[in-house]
C-alpha cells in the first residue's frame, strides 16, 4: 500500500500567543500570526476503501505517529447508510479528540456519488441525495471541506480496471497500447451539460452546511484540469491548492 500524507494547509491552523511586556511592567499575552499543521494523513493509509472498512483502528495508528491532522472517508452509500449514525460519530469524535487529531476534510468515495456524470436523471439525483447527506456527516464530524474524485462518464471503459483516474499499463504486452474504449453515441457536450447540473447542486448543500468543496481532477474524468471546471460558468470558484485541487464553498 502506497502510503498517503497531504498538507493541511489553508485548512486546519493552531493558535499561539506570545507574551509581550506593557508600558506598566504588567505582561500581555497577544496573538501571533496563525500557524498551519504540517502534514495530517488520511485513514485509508490503514484501512480499505471497501465497503465496511471502519477508521477506528486507523485514528489511533495516525495519533500514535504524531500527526495532527487526519482525513476520513465514506466508503459506500452502505457505509453512509448503516454506519456514520449519529452515535458512531459521537464515538469517532471522541477518539479524536483522545487522539489530538483535526478533520481536514471527509471525502465520498467514488461509489457514494458515482452518477454525478450519468445520463439518468434519477441516478444523477440519487448521489446528490447523498453528497448532501455526507455533508451532514461532514458537519457533525467537525470537517471545514468534504471532497470528491471528479467523475467519469459511464461511456468511457477500460479493459482493466473500472476506476479511470488509476488507469495507466504497468507491465503492457509488447505490441499493447493504452486505450479507453468509447461507447457508440458518446455525446461529451450533452453529458457535459448534464453534469454541471448535480455539481452546483452539491456545492449548495456544502454551502448550507457552511463548508467548502474540492474536487479532485484526474485525467479520464469530467476535470481533467481547472479549465475544465472553470467551464461549469459557477460564480463561486476559489482556486487554491495549487493544481492539485479545485476548491469551490462560501
Amino acid at each position: 500500500m502506497v502510503a498517503e500524507a497531504r498538507f493541511s494547509c489553508c485548512q486546519v491552523r493552531r493558535k499561539r500567543t506570545a507574551a509581550v511586556h506593557n508600558a506598566s511592567g504588567q505582561r500581555n499575552r497577544i496573538p501571533r500570526p496563525a500557524q498551519p499543521h504540517e502534514v495530517g494523513s488520511v485513514s485509508w493509509n490503514f484501512h480499505s476503501l471497501a465497503p465496511g472498512a471502519h477508521p477506528e483502528e486507523a485514528i489511533d495508528i495516525i495519533g500514535s505517529l504524531g500527526f495532527e491532522g487526519i482525513e476520513l472517508i465514506a466508503n459506500s452509500r452502505e457505509d453512509v447508510d448503516r454506519y456514520w449514525t449519529d452515535r458512531t460519530i459521537d464515538l469517532i469524535n471522541a477518539q479524536l479528540e483522545r487522539n489530538h487529531l483535526v478533520l481536514s476534510q471527509f471525502p465520498f468515495f467514488q461509489r457514494v456519488v458515482e452518477g454525478l456524470a450519468s445520463r439518468n436523471t434519477e441516478e444523477r439525483k440519487h448521489s446528490v441525495e447523498y453528497f448532501e447527506r455526507g455533508c451532514r456527516i461532514a458537519k457533525k464530524l467537525g470537517a471545514p471541506m468534504v471532497n470528491i474524485v471528479a467523475p467519469w462518464a459511464r461511456e468511457l471503459s477500460a479493459p482493466s480496471t473500472r476506476y479511470l483516474p488509476r488507469y495507466f499499463m504497468s507491465d503492457p504486452k509488447p505490441g499493447e497500447k493504452f486505450h479507453i474504449d468509447i461507447a457508440p453515441g458518446y455525446d461529451f457536450e450533452g453529458l457535459w451539460d448534464a453534469y454541471s447540473q448535480p455539481i452546483k447542486l452539491c456545492l449548495e448543500s456544502a454551502k448550507a452546511q457552511g463548508l467548502k468543496f474540492s474536487i479532485e481532477n484526474h485525467t479520464h474524468t469530467m476535470v481533467p484540469a481547472t479549465d475544465s471546471f472553470l467551464a461549469c460558468g459557477t460564480a463561486f470558484v476559489i482556486l487554491r491548492l495549487a493544481a492539485i485541487w479545485i476548491v469551490v464553498g462560501p
